[in-house]
């Protein structure tokens, strides 16, 4: 978003490579921003995706106020109608409009105050939100899984109306056209083209971690006096282990701590208290 206009870089693709390419070659800023013309265009794009995916917008903005043709809140509703979740990253300081914008459609919106936080607001929209029920209708899709053409001389691929030459690319199992990247879409045949490794990540958000149960500072300490009195350590050479032992190690991050078993195990001396 530069000059009050909204430029598309990149098609939606899975591919990083193509996406840092065409940041690091875009990254002047000039102008007012349009965050108007940039969220159409981002509904616009998205509007076509199956209900089991995900239309999801991460804006970062740095302007403190947004220059747009229109009544914005025509499009906030717009992008509410076609479920796309919208959030957004301040670089300034806050702005009304993207608070709202946030709220309405069930994102999240968030000012960096340093580089650290900016970090994590960003990577913090890495992993997709849980799916609703109402959202996500079992249903089939029919995917193929190319083989991935040997390095040799240039051919020729297609993408889009257009085409391009390339080494190597991907054969599609169906009709045996060219493609250039994965994830995609076949143009011959419109066969889903994908690989293992994106399934692979798909299944691991299916099943996210269960969240940490807190732990007050009084409780840890309670805990650790009470598994003091209990375990009986000798500091000689083969020292032994006695009594159910529970080691407790107090760090400024949650990480899982490993106890030893009931039974009576030996140590090669010494004094362990936890091990991590």
């Amino acid at each position: 978003m530069r000059n009050g206009r909204s430029e598309r870089l990149s098609e939606l693709s899975a591919s990083p490579e193509v996406h840092i390419s065409k940041l690091r070659s875009n990254l002047d800023a000039g102008g007012d921003a349009s965050l108007m013309n940039g969220l159409q265009m981002a509904v616009d794009s998205l509007r076509s995706i199956p209900s089991y995916g995900h239309r999801e917008v991460l804006v970062l903005f740095a302007a403190l106020s947004t220059c747009d043709p229109g009544n914005i809140l025509d499009t906030v509703k717009s992008a509410q109608q076609h479920k796309c979740r919208v959030s957004v990253v301040g670089l300034a300081a806050e702005v009304h409009i993207c608070r709202l914008c946030a709220q309405e459609t069930g994102g999240m919106y968030g000012v960096a105050l340093g580089e650290k936080h900016l970090e994590e607001l960003v990577m913090g929209h890495a992993p997709p939100p849980p799916s609703r029920a109402a959202d996500s209708a079992a249903s089939l899709v029919r995917m193929g899984f190319p083989q991935r053409r040997a390095e040799g001389p240039a051919a020729m691929a297609l993408v889009g109306q257009g085409c391009k030459l390339t080494s190597g690319g991907f054969t599609c199992p169906k009709c045996k056209a060219l493609v250039a990247e994965l994830p995609s879409s076949c143009h011959v045949c419109g066969l889903t083209l994908v690989s293992s490794p994106h399934l692979a990540r798909s299944y691991h958000h299916l099943f996210p971690i269960k969240p940490f149960v807190e732990v007050s500072a009084d409780a840890l300490t309670q805990t650790m006096a009470e598994g003091s009195t209990r375990q009986r350590l000798q500091s000689t050479e083969g020292s032994i282990w006695d009594g159910p032992s529970w080691g407790f190690l107090v760090v400024p991050q949650p990480r899982a701590v490993s106890f030893f078993d009931e039974q009576k195990e030996k140590l090669g001396g010494g004094s362990v208290i936890g091990i991590i």
